[in-house]
């Protein structure tokens, strides 16, 4: 896919220390947070988030200031990549397209068929 090739050049190029998963999504777990919370889609989690395009153009940054989702209403690349942490935790979530908005563009700052390349801190998990 042409994803993977450019998200494998990003990864290379940048030398970010990313595996793959089963799915497609590559991650990198900078701290693994503690607990045991099985993760559902109706799970509460507060995080804080910069959100980028491979370009390195930040789309959505919550500042610092985290912000409660339900894990079931993220984009897939989200609900997936999330539950390899816990509260605490931190991920950097490089999503290829078809697990975030796919051929859909959701905002002037987002392309269409845009790789998503997220770092998030879970600051509760519920």
């Amino acid at each position: 896919m042409a994803d993977t090739t450019a998200i494998r050049a990003f990864i290379k190029t940048n030398n970010i220390p990313a595996q793959k998963d089963s799915y497609g999504i590559f991650y990198q777990i900078i701290e693994p947070g503690s607990g045991s919370v099985t993760y559902q889609g109706s799970t509460r989690i507060t995080a804080n988030y910069d959100g980028r395009l491979l370009n390195g153009a930040l789309f959505d940054s919550t500042k610092g200031t985290p912000v409660p989702f339900t894990l079931g209403q993220v984009i897939a690349g989200w609900q997936i990549g999330i539950q390899k942490i816990q509260k605490g935790g931190q991920i950097r979530l490089i999503i290829p397209s078809y697990y975030a908005y796919g051929t859909t563009s959701p905002s002037s700052l987002i392309p269409a068929n845009a790789i998503l390349d997220f770092t998030i801190t879970l600051t509760d998990v519920q």
